[in-house]
């Protein structure tokens, strides 16, 4: 039952967040060199690697930390996939 109201609010929140993207892409860009959240970058490459616990789970500590719109949306949809 957990795992389901997790992967709900994630869908929900991936949905609502690609339009924050968008919006946030708009007000200015930036040049960022190398992962702005490690805990995401980390998520997202274990996530690749087929470890789908670890991947869920960096991920969502890296949500817990402050993201832009674009990364953030990212991230809920690797939580997703995951």
């Amino acid at each position: 039952m957990h795992r389901l109201r997790h992967w709900l609010a994630l869908s929900a929140c991936a949905l609502f967040a690609s339009a924050a993207a968008t919006a946030g892409d708009q007000a200015h860009s930036t040049t960022i060199i190398g992962p702005t959240n490690q805990l995401l970058s980390d998520g997202t490459e274990a996530l690749q690697l087929g470890r789908f616990e670890e991947g869920d789970r960096l991920t969502l500590a890296g949500l817990e930390l402050p993201n832009n719109p674009r990364h953030e949306a990212a991230a809920h949809s690797n939580g997703c996939a995951g």
